[in-house]
């Protein structure tokens, strides 16, 4: 399995798609921020950023999830690559395995790397200011790795199940954006709220910080965002997440073991 990896991180390095995803990544992030700020760049600080960033930055990952996820597990079945390794030697186990693990690898990476270098280079050069605890904001942040986990292996499982890498983005991109558009109906029609039915959601919960009170910080009114999680969140966050990512891993290897693929 560990070739599997090597040759799957050796392939992604030389991706076009990679770079363009980092810089497209960045920009998205950094740029509108820049230039909301109206010249007034003290005032863009760490806290300040997730804030304008929080909602966009959660798109950012599911797409990252998403591309990743099915170029890695679907790319190979292109050019029948896939085939080869298993006639070479490899079992199917090996392949299926070498192949999850490298999309989570990459997607977790991925999403860390976007999602921390803005906020630490905002906070670096104007501090993170008063409106969150950085330490709750961590925390959510390490929660994070579970909702992004389970939407690697749920994407994994649509790839293998169509064996199509683009058809797989195409397909995942439709589901996602129609679950979300579905979401906002169903919340409004019964006016409850979804936390951790959907990846998606789970991970809207953790980064919701519309809760806010008025406090007064060194002579002037600002808000201060509730950022504290309970254990119930946690322990549903971590819980939904890997029951759903061990199901979508069973049923992908159980079809991928048992499917005619030579």
């Amino acid at each position: 399995m560990w070739n599997i990896i090597k040759a799957q991180n050796y392939q992604m390095k030389k991706d076009i798609m990679v770079v363009l995803l980092a810089i497209c990544g960045l920009v998205l992030l950094i740029v509108p921020n820049v230039l909301d700020s109206s010249g007034d760049m003290d005032g863009l600080t760490g806290s300040v950023y997730l804030l304008q960033t929080s909602e966009l930055l959660l798109l950012i990952f599911s797409i990252i999830c998403l591309l990743l996820t099915c170029r890695i597990c679907g790319w190979d079945y292109m050019d029948k690559t896939i085939n080869y390794e298993i006639l070479s030697g490899h079992s199917r186990k090996e392949v299926y395995w070498g192949r999850i693990v490298t999309s989570g690898i990459w997607s977790v990476v991925f999403c860390y790397v976007l999602g921390l270098l803005p906020l630490f280079i905002f906070t670096i050069v104007n501090g993170w200011g008063v409106n969150m605890n950085m330490g709750n904001v961590m925390f959510r942040y390490a929660l994070m790795i579970f909702p992004i986990l389970r939407m690697v292996c749920e994407f994994a499982l649509l790839t293998f199940l169509l064996r199509n890498c683009y058809g797989a983005m195409v397909i995942g991109w439709t589901l996602f954006a129609l679950s979300m558009i579905g979401v906002m109906f169903v919340e409004e029609l019964t006016d409850t709220e979804w936390k951790l039915q959907l990846a998606y959601t789970n991970m809207s919960m953790l980064f919701d910080f519309s809760h806010g009170r008025l406090g007064y910080v060194g002579g002037e009114d600002v808000m201060i965002y509730e950022t504290a999680v309970d254990l119930q969140t946690v322990l549903g966050t971590i819980g939904v997440s890997l029951l759903v990512s061990a199901v979508c891993l069973a049923l992908g290897y159980l079809y991928y073991k048992k499917s005619d693929q030579r």
